[in-house]
């Protein structure tokens, strides 16, 4: 066992945070990027997280790892060997809701030292404190009687004299639960010198888990419902962390990347070409949709669903989320190979308003060709799919999401949805129709079933080379032009 420092150097007033056992680790990648958002790293209070285990933290919050597995002897180590004087007590799951009241903090710290407090209570939660307050309104602050009228829970971000907690307090082999439970019986028959202030804002924060639950108030803040569970309300929380899902209204058109965990290896390269084609005001918002995993890279929404099979995670989005009524479908293996017509696109978009179009295929191949009707245009440049079995595609159409969700069923292949999407269209009595003029959205597919499709890794390994072609690479140029023109005949 590695045997930790025997002093922590720590600023006089510390945000003391005790991350939990595995089971909670999930909960630290969402506790830093709220922390982040409203915690100034420069304001003189030092973050120290205090674990069991070694825990992957930016460089801006104090690491102390302690293996010692049982809560209250963990903290009691740290508080014996620290420098610091006050902390502020929090968990992994108490997350910043707003910017805190440094100066008002350091002041609190000054009047502590200066009357010889023991407690400050900064967020009244609970009982006591709640009915002291009410008590008296109107006054900043508010001594507690223990002794007399109760206690309050001192783990809700209190502001407590490090020695007094460490000597008076902390009773050793006591769980986090136990040692709530106790401190309150030891204020009692200690009362020491305790304050509570009245204003709320002073430290404002939310506790996401009790016992393990989530609690009402978090599914409220974060629109989930009583169905969500705890994996499942961590992936959304893991969002947050990576700007994976930001609330508000999508643009009326998206590009949707929707892609699985197993493919995670092709998005860096995914990233390259779409990075160098991709026009960020274009109008056509990006977002990511996938499984437990979603990539660091980029300015867009992402969200993960969980890990589900294809049309599962697909219905989830376009049910709960997506505010978007036309979806540009792409996957992470679709390989953006020039700039898209944006301008076309947004008249092709246009004339499925006007004309109440459900889906343009945008995708050439010579799969396709026999079952398209050339003879005759509609709306000036687009022919109609005469075939059932080619109503539906899945290759970067342009479809209502009204259409595509109606095509979906649960546990569905992309492949069978395709086939089943096309007898649903067929009996609604829909037309789906295709632009040939030009390619609008020119891509290369390099992956099949997790495996590199044949000819096609030379397209990630100019990616890798940092040479990305402009348009199909020379030897492939002439094949796939080719088609599009005996398309087009």
């Amino acid at each position: 066992m590695k045997i930790p420092p025997q002093q922590y150097n720590h600023s006089k007033l510390i945000l003391l945070v005790s991350l939990g056992d595995n089971k909670y680790k999930w909960m630290i990648g969402p506790w830093v990027e709220q922390l982040n958002k409203y915690w100034d790293y420069g304001c003189g209070i030092d973050v120290v997280a205090v674990s069991h285990r070694d825990r992957a933290l930016p460089k801006n919050i104090k690491k102390c790892v302690i293996p010692i597995s049982n809560w209250s002897d963990r903290v009691s180590w740290y508080l014996s060997r620290t420098t610091s004087k006050y902390f502020l007590l929090a968990h992994e799951d108490y997350f910043l809701t707003a910017r805190p009241d440094y100066e008002k903090l350091k002041s609190i710290v000054a009047d502590m030292e200066k009357s010889g407090t023991k407690i400050s209570v900064l967020n009244n939660i609970n009982g006591y404190a709640k009915t002291i307050i009410s008590q008296n309104k109107g006054i900043e602050r508010v001594r507690l009687d223990f002794a007399a009228s109760g206690s309050e829970m001192t783990h809700h971000i209190p502001m407590i004299d490090v020695k007094y907690f460490a000597s008076k307090m902390l009773v050793g082999g006591e769980t986090i639960n136990e040692s709530e439970n106790n401190v309150e019986i030891r204020l009692k028959q200690l009362n020491p010198k305790a304050y509570t202030y009245t204003n709320k804002k002073i430290f404002q924060y939310m506790e996401v888990m009790r016992r393990g639950i989530i609690r009402t108030e978090a599914r409220l803040k974060y629109g989930i419902d009583d169905t969500i569970d705890t994996e499942e309300f961590s992936l959304i929380l893991k969002g947050k962390k990576i700007r994976q899902w930001e609330a508000g209204e999508m643009a009326e058109t998206i590009l949707l990347v929707h892609c699985g965990d197993r493919n995670k290896w092709i998005w860096p390269i995914w990233w390259e070409y779409f990075k160098r084609y991709w026009d960020w005001d274009c109008g056509i918002e990006v977002v990511w949709v996938g499984e437990t995993e979603v990539p660091e890279f980029g300015g867009f929404r992402k969200y993960a669903t969980k890990k589900c099979i294809w049309s599962n995670g697909l219905i989830k989005f376009l049910s709960k989320y997506c505010t978007a009524k036309y979806v540009i479908y792409s996957c992470d293996d679709f390989l953006l190979l020039e700039r898209p017509n944006y301008a076309k696109i947004k008249e092709l978009i246009n004339k499925m308003n006007v004309y109440d179009i459900p889906m343009i295929r945008t995708h050439h191949d010579r799969f396709i060709s026999p079952h398209i009707d050339k003879s005759e245009k509609h709306c000036g440049d687009l022919y109609r799919v005469n075939s059932s079995g080619y109503l539906m595609t899945y290759q970067v159409p342009i479809i209502s999401k009204e259409l595509l969700l109606s095509t979906l069923e649960p546990n569905m292949s992309i492949w069978n949805a395709e086939r089943r999407g096309g007898r649903i269209i067929r009996a609604a009595g829909h037309d789906t129709y295709i632009y040939l003029d030009e390619i609008l959205y020119k891509y290369i597919e390099v992956v099949r079933q997790g495996q590199i499709k044949g000819g096609r890794g030379k397209y990630i390994d100019a990616a890798k080379s940092g040479n990305v072609p402009n348009g199909y690479l020379p030897e492939d140029n002439d094949e796939y032009m080719k088609t599009w023109h005996s398309m087009r005949l």
